[in-house]
């Protein structure tokens, strides 16, 4: 069962992580994928993730060149410790376990890895801000990209969306990736005393009034950006005044050559300087 509306929801009427969790530890894989993956970010699991999530995806890759495939199933297991949602961790251990012959390993990850997929690409055809994919954690739109074969150039948040530039097939392509409920986690993440509210105040809660309370807690940050496919990225910025932005009133971060995320000031640049930060970046003053 894939619900593909994208229509934002109440906090009571998300069944909690832990439900979830249950029904795929007792063998049920027909579940709400999309609620699924909004209440992981109600979760403690959420709040907890962390940089180790992201050490983890770089001893998978270290173990695949080795084929340690033990190692691999116990990286992937660990992974879903912090996230059971990762589909990262879903593929890898669906393609370890097909190696080794593991039937049931690989029919279970095969089956919540799909899941979780055809939740995003079923809530909408990607063409436009409207029709966006529906994400819940950025990780969701670099993994999705890869499954297309598109070669990311450059990412532009604009009008709620993620405008994704990418090359695909030696030609130009654009996907659009609904980003509310990323936002929506950063809620969660900076004001935990939002989970105690029961009304719907969650979900109205200003970005800017929110994050910017937050701002200062980013010049601490390591200078680098690692991508959910494994590779660290320099980056950079142009400081003026002590606001990120760049002489068009724009904030430019550059990722290389011809990748490039761009976001409006004020209260968007602020959201996206908080959501780089969860990417361990340190945005360096010049």
């Amino acid at each position: 069962m894939v619900k593909t509306s994208s229509a934002q929801e109440s906090k009571d009427s998300i069944p909690d992580y832990s439900y979830f969790l249950e029904q795929l530890d007792s063998g049920n894989t027909d579940i709400d994928y999309r609620l699924f993956r909004i209440s992981y970010l109600y979760s403690e699991d959420f709040r907890n993730k962390g940089l180790r999530y992201d050490t983890l995806k770089r001893v998978v890759y270290d173990n695949i060149q080795k084929e340690d495939y033990d190692a691999i199933i116990e990286a992937c297991n660990e992974m879903l410790t912090y996230d059971y949602t990762s589909m990262f961790a879903h593929k890898y251990l669906q393609h370890t376990a097909k190696i080794i012959g593991d039937s049931l390993l690989y029919h279970k990850h095969h089956d919540i890895e799909f899941g979780l997929l055809k939740s995003i690409v079923r809530s909408g055809d990607a063409k436009t801000c409207a029709s966006a994919w529906e994400v819940t954690q950025l990780e969701e739109e670099y993994f999705i990209l890869r499954m297309v074969g598109a070669q990311l150039k450059k990412q532009i948040l604009e009008g709620g969306c993620d405008k994704m530039i990418v090359k695909k097939d030696r030609q130009r392509a654009v996907y659009y990736f609904n980003v509310y409920y990323v936002f929506l986690g950063r809620k969660l993440l900076y004001n935990p005393q939002l989970l105690e509210d029961e009304s719907d105040t969650v979900n109205n809660v200003g970005l800017n009034e929110l994050l910017i309370e937050n701002i200062e807690q980013l010049d601490e940050l390591i200078a680098n950006l690692i991508l959910s496919n494994g590779d660290t990225i320099k980056i950079s910025k142009e400081d003026i005044d002590g606001v990120y932005q760049a002489e068009d009133g724009k904030i430019s971060i550059q990722l290389n050559d011809d990748m490039t995320i761009h976001a409006a000031t004020d209260e968007t640049s602020r959201a996206l300087r908080a959501i780089l930060s969860d990417f361990g970046i340190d945005l360096i003053r010049d």
